[in-house]
């Protein structure tokens, strides 16, 4: 069996928005087709903040990295943007107003 599909008009994006890097050097930032962009991210010790809005370069002050929680305690918090396809965090809770940073949402 097989399957043939001509696709017309095809638009493919490469965004990054809410990510925390840490340690990432610039060959890894600009690598991809399309070149991505990257906003509302947090680049700690990294090449530097790539142009975007609400890009950040600070510590994200993870509570305890080494045992998996990636909270921030910085000015990552309240600092994201909505993203309508990611309405829950890593830990499954709904993401509400002001967004933060990262792949875990801070209620304060």
């Amino acid at each position: 069996d097989y399957m043939f599909a001509l696709v017309v008009g095809f638009d493919v994006t490469n965004e990054l928005v809410n990510c925390n890097f840490v340690q990432v050097s610039n060959e890894v930032f600009n690598v991809g087709v399309p070149t991505p962009t990257y906003t509302f991210s947090n680049f700690w010790e990294s090449w530097g903040a790539p142009e975007g809005e609400g890009n950040l370069a600070v510590d994200p002050g993870f509570v305890d990295a080494p045992e998996g929680d990636l909270a921030p305690t910085n000015p990552a918090l309240d600092a994201g943007t909505s993203l309508a396809a990611v309405p829950y965090d890593f830990l499954g809770r709904e993401r509400t107003p002001p967004f933060t940073i990262g792949a875990i949402e801070i209620d304060e």
